[in-house]
């Protein structure tokens, strides 16, 4: 494991996120084990790992939505339980498939500009005049993701890859300082993902990024803006630290309990089950 997730923070307000001794139960079943992660400005996450692993649950634990065990978690400027967690709450943004459906299903008759918009509130809804500057500043990021030519259709209308895009959109016009990408990848077919993670590509690399923390079960979803990778098997850590030191053959065969074989290429990784040779068997 990365040394980088276990050293002793001495000065909390040089990280974005730190994670202390977490755990957390569900029922009489522990849920997470353990955790110690400690995420920098300037750094983008990956949290890697199968189904079950915990990756929902340690976000959720650090957006204050579900309460953890034992531990500490300090988040963007303070300890939970020391900070207004709903005020917190307003500086992070979350990208789901549950939630762009649910406005997709739910909120009638909203043109996707407008959804964009949304995210000044903080709200599903616009329910508040926008001024003609914010309008355009919403158009902007539109068109710096590709998407301007969605923003007067009706957010129903469009694609899951589509609206997966407009949620980032939506995070970087409420200028969230922490964005949560819970498997946004989620039953997109190969083109709508490739065009999704390239949306994601431009947000994290543009001047005014939030920090990302990007949840997936694919090592190949994770981008090359992406600079770390915390893996994750059964609610304990494998490995936490800079990605090219923990996307390797050994550490992933750890966390998904089989043989691998990684192709590194351009900042993505590409896994598939290692050949086994059955000749002397």
């Amino acid at each position: 494991m990365n040394s980088q997730a276990t050293q002793p923070v001495t000065d909390p307000s040089a990280y974005r996120l730190i994670v202390e001794e977490v755990k957390l139960w569900r029922d009489q079943t522990i849920i997470l084990k353990n955790i110690n992660w400690q995420v920098k400005p300037g750094e983008h996450w990956a949290l890697l790992g199968a189904n079950g692993s915990g990756k929902t649950s340690l976000v959720m634990a650090i957006a204050g939505y579900m309460p953890f065990g034992e531990g500490r978690i300090y988040l963007l400027d303070g300890w939970i339980g020391r900070i207004h967690l709903q005020e917190q709450r307003k500086r992070i943004g979350i990208v789901s498939q549950s939630l762009s459906e649910y406005m997709a299903e739910n909120v009638y008759n909203i043109k996707t500009i407008d959804v964009i918009l949304t995210g000044l509130f903080g709200s599903l809804r616009l329910y508040d005049e926008v001024t003609t500057a914010e309008r355009r500043r919403a158009l902007d990021i539109l068109t710096e993701l590709g998407l301007e030519e969605l923003a007067d259709r009706p957010f129903q209308v469009l694609s899951s890859g589509q609206r997966q895009s407009c949620m980032l959109a939506r995070s970087k016009m409420a200028r969230n300082e922490l964005v949560i990408l819970d498997e946004p990848c989620a039953s997109l077919d190969f083109g709508a993902r490739e065009r999704f993670l390239m949306s994601l590509e431009a947000t994290i690399n543009s001047d005014d990024a939030p920090t990302a923390l990007f949840i997936t079960h694919h090592p190949e979803e994770i981008v090359s803006a992406i600079t770390h990778v915390l893996l994750l098997r059964e609610g304990a850590m494998v490995a936490a630290g800079p990605k090219a030191e923990v996307m390797t053959a050994d550490l992933l065969a750890q966390t998904f309990d089989l043989p691998l074989q990684v192709s590194p290429n351009n900042g993505r990784y590409w896994v598939q089950a290692a050949h086994l040779d059955n000749s002397k068997t």
